[in-house]
């Protein structure tokens, strides 16, 4: 068995724990876990440039699928922490929208009542 295809494994299994993690915790917690998760991607990015040849053998031909099992639930993941850190932005940017209304209310403008007076010929 190659050994990179175990340190992979390793480092994949480990990935998909801290994500599973980071699904549960709170935003104190969030920015540790995205720098491990960044710490880990690379790690899996130098193990998988290290494979030099494809599986060989049975043994390997299954390790290799369930790393790939394992590479889809991790997509799925980091597609879904994606969505809701960019709801969490959308919000924030409402907020603040809101916020800057509240400080100075004659900042934006709006259109209401006004209407262009056509006269037809």
């Amino acid at each position: 068995m190659n050994p990179t295809f175990i340190q992979l494994y390793q480092i994949s299994r480990e990935l998909l724990d801290v994500l599973n993690s980071m699904t549960s915790c709170d935003l104190d917690q969030r920015d540790e876990e995205i720098e491990k998760v960044e710490r880990l991607l690379a790690e899996r990015g130098k193990m998988i440039r290290l494979l030099d040849s494809p599986a060989k053998g049975e043994e390997e031909l299954k390790f290799a699928n369930n790393l790939v099992h394992l590479n889809n639930e991790i997509e799925q993941k980091l597609e879904l922490i994606k969505g809701h850190i960019k709801s969490e932005m959308d919000k924030m940017k409402a907020k603040k929208k809101v916020n800057r209304k509240y400080d100075n209310p004659y900042e934006m403008t709006t259109n209401e009542g006004a209407f262009i007076d056509k006269r037809s010929k």
